[in-house]
């Protein structure tokens, strides 16, 4: 029996949200190519998206043309009839109709979700909880962290001390955490290096590179496509509660989160990892730096004591592939 399957990832990536959606799907898409699978990946087209993508070395992307229907690029999928053709949403803005309209094109058509959106489709993907607490409707349901998009493990060394800190929001830093938190460890003193990633929509770019070069203990970095090395020499990240979190914690990296919006709510908890600490974001300033001070001192208390497992055991149970070769 063959169960190999044309995959075709529908995403967005843009100012408003970042790319953890296409870094996400590009995890996807390495997973099931070990597998013999083709895929595809299908996204909007701006001054990053190709060069991720060339970095990430994705040979298979479609860019989206001003109507952003994927039957736009049904004729390139029409030689791989032998193929049983799998559509995977990862996009907010899609609605049920165009679940049904990819019917016409697809055997089977699923979603990743992370918000608890609800819609009729064959199967769909959350690898943040372990139950079906928003009650989807699909036939299949892909729940837990058994489905995470992560497809190398890390070989990096324990954690004793805390030396350097990664500070990073993605592609983009709605309230200037990143000069808040900087600013916040120089007040109080801190020994730590810094390296810092200024994302490609972060607001007043020049003005931020500006003002980190002035310390000596801060690497600064302008829209890398990727921030895997940057992570390996780090000992702390910082970062929001998006799938930064997830690659973090792969790389056997003590993580701390800040859960920002709706959708990062659930981000991280069912790892039971003690190597990852969640704080959400307050605009109340001084609540939220107490609570930031608190967690970093307890970090650093277990640090000393030798009770932080940094060993992401996740990485071992990965049933994605499987589980999209029985669809």
């Amino acid at each position: 029996m063959n169960n190999k399957k044309l995959v075709v990832f529908d995403t967005v990536c843009n100012s408003n949200i970042g790319f953890g959606h296409l870094k996400r799907c590009i995890g996807y898409y390495k997973i099931l190519l070990r597998k013999k699978n083709k895929c595809f990946i299908f996204v909007n087209k701006n001054s990053s998206t190709d060069k991720i993508l060339k970095e990430a070395k994705i040979n298979n992307y479609l860019f989206k043309n001003k109507n952003n229907k994927i039957a736009n690029a049904s004729n390139i999928f029409k030689k791989f009839q032998n193929l049983n053709k799998i559509i995977i949403f990862d996009n907010y803005e899609i609605k049920q109709k165009d679940i049904m309209e990819s019917k016409l094109f697809f055997n089977k058509v699923g979603y990743i979700d992370d918000i608890g959106r609800i819609l009729n489709t064959d199967f769909v993907i959350n690898y943040s909880i372990e139950n079906n607490k928003f009650n989807y409707i699909c036939k299949k349901k892909l729940l837990g962290k058994k489905y995470l998009p992560i497809y190398r493990k890390s070989k990096t060394k324990n954690i004793s001390k805390i030396k350097r800190i990664l500070i990073t929001f993605g592609a983009l830093d709605h309230y200037n955490l990143s000069k808040k938190i900087f600013k916040w460890f120089e007040k109080n003193q801190y020994n730590f290096e810094f390296i810092i990633i200024i994302g490609m929509f972060y607001k007043n770019k020049k003005k931020l590179y500006n003002y980190f070069s002035h310390y000596k203990n801060v690497k600064i970095y302008l829209s890398p496509n990727e921030i895997q090395s940057y992570m390996k020499n780090s000992d702390l990240i910082i970062c929001a509660g998006g799938f930064t979190v997830y690659e973090g914690i792969s790389n056997n990296k003590i993580v701390l989160s800040i859960q920002l919006w709706k959708n990062q709510k659930n981000t991280g908890k069912n790892l039971n990892q003690n190597n990852l600490k969640i704080i959400k974001y307050s605009f109340n300033e001084n609540s939220f730096f107490k609570k930031f001070e608190q967690v970093l001192l307890k970090l650093q208390r277990q640090l000393k004591k030798k009770n932080i497992v940094n060993k992401s055991n996740f990485m071992k149970i990965n049933k994605f592939s499987e589980e999209i070769s029985k669809i």
